[in-house]
């Protein structure tokens, strides 16, 4: 059910779009094999962080459409956001990100003009150049998985999916 809602959803969006990354703890739930030694090598190794994945979502700002993005990975590079966004957003748009290095190849990108939003400080509601639209959905979706207490990574593109269906509807 999950997986037959991206037939139904864009694939591209366009207008002002805004883009937020946030991470997750990456998650084998359900998964029956090797999970023990898996435990087992985490436990053996002091300091290490538990992996994590990388999730973009960027939202249009007038009608909440939504694409999103799950990146195996603990820290973005650019490569991770190029691949993320190239081919989603739509030509002629405004795209606003965060001042970080990771989307400094945003401005290489010709189809779409990139703004950045103040990474520092606590920003305005009403300043033009945020991130608001795309932290909100950002705080919706992991409300949202909060019953689930914890989804499969490898569904939770599928889960994403369905919320943003659910946005736009």
């Amino acid at each position: 059910l999950l997986s037959s809602i991206s037939c139904y959803l864009p694939q591209s969006i366009g207008g002002i779009v805004e883009s937020a990354d946030f991470q997750l703890p990456f998650s084998r739930k359900g998964q029956r094999k090797n999970i023990a030694s898996h435990l087992n090598s985490e436990r053996s190794e002091p300091g290490k962080t538990p992996e994590s994945v990388s999730i973009i979502l960027s939202v249009c700002r007038g009608n909440r459409e939504s694409v999103s993005s799950v990146i195996k990975a603990s820290s973005l590079n650019s490569d991770h956001v190029k691949k993320a966004i190239t081919g989603k957003i739509l030509h002629g748009s405004v795209h606003i990100t965060k001042d970080t290095i990771p989307y400094a190849h945003c401005n290489n990108l010709e189809v779409i003009e990139h703004l950045c939003a103040k990474s520092q400080g606590k920003l305005r509601k009403r300043e033009p150049i945020n991130l608001n639209t795309a932290q909100q959905n950002q705080h919706t979706f992991l409300d949202f998985l909060i019953p689930f207490k914890g989804v499969a990574t490898k569904y939770l593109q599928n889960y994403l999916l369905s919320l943003i269906h659910i946005w736009t509807l």
